[in-house]
């Protein structure tokens, strides 16, 4: 029994597959596959998510070099509002895979990490590479962590509600109870 962590959006490419002269490869989500991705990144909806994917050989074939782009349509909700924000998503694709230092290699390359430095090629196992997983992780980078609705603000949306505020407690609230417990802590006659 394997505890493998589940896919949303899989398109798995197998390196025999990639041909000398490349790969060129048009891929979309469908409904099903949407759903589960709008879920994984909390999203009110992923209405399409299409990418167009070039996947080329370097290195004599120990590297592996996916660029391309993405389109995608997904409705967030407004952090001011909570209504719902619909975008268009237009991104670019660039990932490095590499068999260097996979068990499948026949051993463990040692990686040089620098702060500076370019991200090291990702591992291929079992000579496959999910180009849907990484459309799916690029789509991710490209959502707006804060949507908003055209012309929605803080202050306008604190303004409307501030007479909505609850009269502040009459026992002068937590602090005040606090400053009376400590006042009397303090006090070693009471």
């Amino acid at each position: 029994m394997t505890n493998a962590v589940p896919v949303e959006f899989s398109r798995p490419l197998v390196m025999d597959e990639i041909g000398i002269d490349g790969a060129d490869l048009e891929i979309e989500a469908n409904a099903d596959e949407r759903n589960l991705l709008a879920r994984r990144l909390d999203l009110v909806s992923l209405e399409s998510l299409t990418a167009a994917v070039r996947v080329a050989l370097m290195e004599n074939g120990t590297v592996i070099h996916v660029t391309g782009t993405l389109r995608a349509d997904v409705t967030q909700s407004c952090v001011v509002t909570l209504e719902p924000v619909t975008t268009h998503i237009e991104g670019v694709l660039e990932s490095l895979f590499t068999t260097e230092g996979t068990p499948e290699s026949g051993g463990e390359t040692e990686i040089s990490l620098s702060p500076d430095a370019e991200d090291p090629p990702e591992p291929i196992l079992d000579r496959t590479i999910d180009l849907g997983d990484v459309v799916a992780e690029r789509l991710a980078l490209e959502i707006n962590p804060f949507p908003r609705q055209f012309g929605a603000s803080f202050e306008a949306y604190s303004s409307a509600t501030a007479g909505a505020d609850p009269e502040p407690p009459q026992d002068g609230g937590p602090f005040a109870v606090l400053a009376k417990i400590k006042g009397t802590a303090a006090d070693p006659e009471s």
